[in-house]
């Protein structure tokens, strides 16, 4: 509730001095940078963003909020468990990895009433990383079998970005003014926030998978097997998880309605 209300009084302060609605539904194409790169692939996500304009000498002005869902990985892996008794069980493993969004925008034109409308913009918000490893049974009835079905990791950080671009009204584009208020929205934005951990979706394995094979830079995310023979209990690593700074560039499309 206590992050709720803020949010909602931000919108109620700003409901009478506003003039003009946006909504823009958009997919973004994010690409990770510094040592994020080594690690994860690219983030696809789906954003939503709301906004109004501000009235006046300051109509070239938009601010709102936005909410964004993507992922990074989704992913399904066979390994084969080597423990330190000497037993081996082999079995697939499913790997899921998001990021969830939220923050507040603000967004300047550089012109207006034009077809084509160029602009720069800047966000501020959270950034969430949340993976979920899921090991399957085993066909092998006498081999190990998962205790914990599985492990879910996640980490948020505050995130900022920058960027500019342009919209491009559907009417000019269509050789009339029938879809007035309606454009297709493009944007390059950098986005940059504090340390964050998350599942290396680069360094998964499909092989013998051993202590061994960690990387002394990051932390074993470790499920527990369970010996179907002996009742042994064993702990094995099924991902290895990375903290660095959140640095990416984001490449985004969508579809711009003014009201």
């Amino acid at each position: 509730m206590k992050h709720i209300l803020p949010a909602l009084f931000f919108c109620l302060f700003l409901s009478p001095v506003m003039a003009q609605y946006s909504g823009t539904f958009s997919y973004a194409l994010s690409a990770p940078g510094g040592d994020m790169a080594n690690n994860i692939g690219l983030l696809h996500s789906a954003k939503l963003n709301i906004g109004r304009e501000l009235p006046g000498a300051l109509s070239r002005v938009l601010v709102g909020v936005e909410l964004g869902v993507g992922t990074y990985a989704l992913i399904t892996k066979e390994q084969t468990f080597q423990f330190a008794d000497g037993s081996t069980t082999r079995t697939k493993v499913n790997y899921s990895s998001n990021v969830f969004q939220a923050g507040v925008f603000t967004q300047v034109d550089i012109l207006k009433n034009k077809k084509v409308i160029p602009y720069i913009k800047a966000n501020a918000g959270l950034a969430k990383f949340y993976s979920n490893v899921a090991v399957q049974d085993p066909e092998d009835p006498d081999g190990c079998q998962p205790l914990e079905k599985k492990s879910l990791v996640k980490d948020n950080t505050l995130a900022t970005g920058y960027g500019a671009g342009m919209r491009v009204s559907i009417g000019s584009l269509c050789g009339g003014s029938r879809s007035v208020g309606q454009w297709i929205d493009f944007s390059i934005t950098r986005v940059t926030g504090g340390d964050v951990s998350y599942i290396n979706t680069k360094r998964l394995k499909d092989h013998y998978h051993t202590a061994a094979d960690t990387d002394p830079k990051s932390t074993p995310v470790v499920q527990r097997f369970i010996n179907a023979t002996t009742q042994n209990i064993h702990e094995h690593q099924v991902a290895e998880l990375y903290t660095s700074p959140l640095r990416m560039l984001e490449f985004r499309i969508g579809y711009t309605v003014r009201f």
